[in-house]
């Protein structure tokens, strides 16, 4: 690790490219509506021409910045810069609107700061050890482990298990759209010759996650500016780290951990925190009128998922969340697999990511405390200026991997799709973790029926996959009673 942070600091372009992406990271968290996704799939196509490891810390960077900034902009205008500050949302406005602002945005940023750094240590020293158990890993257990990962994806997106479900099957489907690499027949594509090598990942990234941005944007009565309050960021006291300290480090195990599960993501991380801060407090009343702890726990704990997220991304070639599924394509098109055999072959690689991530934890401390009043006058900014520039970038991330126009078309059909899909109230994470781990998924079970000779037994008879099984089975049956509780509640209420 001790290279990988001195050919960052000793190289004016990798200490750019962490600082530019959590400054950028920073301003689209601070502009409500845009959100960590979006940042990310509009600035992926510029980054691959970046070795891996230097791609991989900037969409990080925008992650850990995005995270931060969306807790500012709900402390200052009650509106959450981005899902995940949701929950900051109902004690840090409430604490900035009786005069203490610049207590709510100190509170933000340190607890953001702690997070990441908390989950970026947990990151570097367990996940090697975690690495170490995959190696034992076969066909089996990938094709378990991959079914686990969009079956938890499904039962924790928004809306439904079905609908979730049926986004992440609709991935699936997409996969397989292209030439089969078992028998090199094409499939699907209706004698299309650009689909020989199946959909592009930027098109179908920018199409799911940015386009219906755009066209929400669109859709809004108001593409003015807002008003904000102006203030100065103060720091904690003493005093508040010596009775606040068990807080900030609960919350970021509790985003650490939800990290590591496949699809829980940010948000509910933070719900998850804030629901236990409540439950362990004293006076649990005052959460939601301004209390400091509630601000810690959900921005403690969406901070933390960024470190939490990676470890199944890079251990077992699972992504934690759809942040993590765009950075393990990043992967695959450079032709790198995640999983244990990453440990072994490109360590170098897994220091440059550890001593990024701390570095961007680092500056946004930095940026939070010296530079937030010039990047929180981005609220001002007119929202209908932003659709312009939104379209271009996207128009010229497409362009610029292939020169295809067909990209193009790809990308605005997923856009219409995703939009209608999101009025639907289709969750649209799991269809790009389908569309990723589709390919994983189908190599694996070819290649375990291959060992097998067809028989399923091999998915039953190993330790590691009995374990995987266990664990869907809890994970089916949590869903069974969510949708159990969900449709005998009308009923309950109309006996009422």
């Amino acid at each position: 690790m001790l290279d990988a942070l001195i050919l960052i600091l000793s190289h004016p372009t990798h200490w750019f490219l962490i600082t530019g992406s959590v400054t950028l990271g920073y301003i689209i968290g601070i502009l409500p509506g845009l959100g960590v996704i979006f940042g990310i799939v509009v600035l992926l196509p510029f980054t691959l021409r970046l070795p891996p490891e230097m791609g991989i810390v900037t969409l990080m960077g925008i992650f850990v910045g995005a995270a931060t900034g969306g807790g500012l902009t709900a402390a200052l205008i009650g509106i959450p810069g981005t899902p995940m500050a949701t929950a900051t949302l109902f004690d840090a406005y409430p604490l900035a609107k009786r005069g203490r602002a610049g207590e709510a945005m100190g509170y933000v940023i340190t607890s953001s700061v702690f997070g990441g750094i908390f989950s970026v240590l947990i990151l570097a020293f367990f996940s090697p050890l975690l690495a170490r158990v995959a190696l034992k890993f076969g066909p089996p257990e990938y094709v378990l482990l991959v079914t686990l990962g969009l079956t938890t994806i499904a039962f924790v997106s928004r809306g439904t298990f079905i609908k979730g479900l049926l986004s992440g099957m609709l991935g699936l489907v997409i996969a397989t759209v292209g030439t089969d690499l078992a028998t090199a027949f094409q499939r699907f594509t209706f004698g299309v010759s650009e689909l020989g090598m199946g959909f592009g990942l930027i098109p179908v990234l920018l199409g799911l996650f940015a386009i219906p941005e755009v066209i929400s944007l669109l859709e809004s009565e108001d593409l003015s500016s807002v008003s904000i309050k102006e203030a100065s960021v103060k720091w904690p006291t003493r005093k508040h780290w010596l009775t606040m300290w068990p807080e900030y480090v609960k919350s970021s195990v509790i985003g650490t951990i939800i990290g590591i599960l496949p699809g829980a993501g940010a948000d509910i991380a933070a719900f998850v925190a804030y629901g236990e801060a409540k439950r362990s407090s004293k006076h649990p009343e005052l959460l939601g009128t301004g209390a400091p702890e509630g601000i810690i726990a959900s921005e403690a704990a969406n901070n933390a998922v960024t470190g939490g997220a990676l470890i199944p991304m890079l251990t077992l070639g699972i992504p934690g969340d759809a942040a993590t599924a765009i950075i393990m394509g990043v992967l695959f098109m450079h032709g790198l697999s995640p999983g244990p055999e990453l440990y072994q072959k490109s360590a170098h690689l897994l220091s440059y990511i550890y001593v990024g991530l701390f570095i961007a934890n680092v500056f946004q401390l930095f940026l939070g405390m010296y530079l937030s009043g010039p990047f929180i006058a981005f609220l001002r900014l007119r929202k209908g200026l932003l659709i312009p520039v939104v379209m271009l970038l996207c128009f010229l991330g497409v362009w610029a991997i292939q020169t295809s126009i067909f990209d193009l078309w790809t990308m605005l059909a997923f856009g219409i799709l995703s939009y209608f899909m999101r009025k639907m109230e289709f969750p649209l994470s799991p269809i790009i973790l389908g569309f990723i781990l589709g390919p994983l998924l189908e190599q694996n079970l070819r290649r375990a029926l291959t060992l097998s000779e067809g028989s399923l037994t091999i998915f039953i008879t190993r330790p590691y996959s009995i374990v995987i099984i266990v664990l869907l089975l809890i994970t089916l049956w949590s869903a069974y009673k969510s949708v159990r509780r969900i449709t005998a509640t009308p009923r309950t209420t109309s006996a009422n």
